[in-house]
């Protein structure tokens, strides 16, 4: 059985990552995680106006969150024809990233699904601060970003996109197969950089992942290269019918600081092609 965590914004959300991970796991035995954290907005008020604040004051975001969420489950329920699958709502008084970790953890979460709301800073695309958040702290298991209106597409091509210059734990590699077969995809490898260019030590890693995906599968493993990293967004624009999987490595002295990003999030949104974050 697989176990679905959909972070839900209330202030902004809409049901295309609901769907999105229905239809991707049509097939699956699935439990459908729904979550939204709340908080309370005690910003200018002192000490003596919080003791004062009446029992509404602290009950408004909690019920505004589960009425919200009710809504949603009681939708999906009903209109669900699957008897694979199961909806559940989580309200929790926490932040975001603090509160998917407890319920990644608690539930045992095996992917995450969100739906990827951009922003323009300077003509350039970026994720929104969630989007951003979640895949820059959320490090406990994959995470698949779609665009917005993005649909689901049969047969899809997973590319696993990586420079090899880090080895990939076979784990990851499995998990990630195991993603493949569930949408009843095809797979490939893409090299961001050259053939000519690679390392001893990135052959070395990249004929490790081929070995060990066709011990996974009988399919031939398909290898792709690319002039430099800069060309993934060209890549996935050009192949609307792929999925890309990018590798996050582990975070740096900076970034452990929040004074850095992902390379994930430093790339920005893909405009088309959903998105899957695995770590190293």
């Amino acid at each position: 059985m697989k176990k679905i965590l959909l972070p839900i914004y209330l202030n902004h959300h809409n049901c295309d990552a609901i769907d999105y991970a229905v239809k991707f796991f049509k097939r699956e035995v699935c439990e459908f995680y729904l979550l939204n954290t709340y908080s309370y907005n005690v910003q200018g008020l002192n000490a003596i106006q919080l003791l004062q604040a009446d029992e509404d004051w602290y009950e408004r975001p909690k019920l505004e969150s589960q009425k919200r969420l009710g809504r949603l489950i009681k939708k999906y329920s009903y209109n669900s024809r699957n008897k694979n699958h199961s909806f559940h709502a989580i309200s929790e008084c926490n932040g975001l990233i603090s509160g998917m970790k407890k319920i990644i953890k608690e539930v045992a979460i095996d992917i995450v699904v969100v739906a990827s709301k951009d922003k323009v800073d300077k003509g350039i695309n970026l994720y929104c601060k969630n989007t951003s958040l979640i895949i820059d702290e959320i490090r406990e298991c994959p995470i698949l970003v779609m665009p917005i209106a993005t649909k689901h597409r049969r047969n899809a091509v997973f590319a696993l996109v990586s420079d090899f210059k880090s080895e990939i734990a076979e784990e990851e590699i499995k998990g990630w197969y195991e993603i493949v077969k569930i949408s009843n995809g095809s797979l490939k490898i893409v090299v961001s950089n050259s053939m000519s260019e690679m390392t001893i030590q990135q052959i070395s890693n990249q004929t490790k992942v081929c070995y060990y995906l066709k011990t996974l599968t009988n399919n031939p493993v398909i290898v792709d290269y690319l002039r430099t990293a800069s060309d993934i967004k060209e890549f996935a624009n050009t192949h609307s019918n792929h999925i890309i999987s990018l590798i996050d490595q582990k975070p740096d002295f900076l970034r452990k600081y929040g004074l850095g990003h992902s390379t994930i999030t430093n790339l920005g949104p893909l405009s088309t092609s959903p998105l899957i974050a695995l770590h190293q």
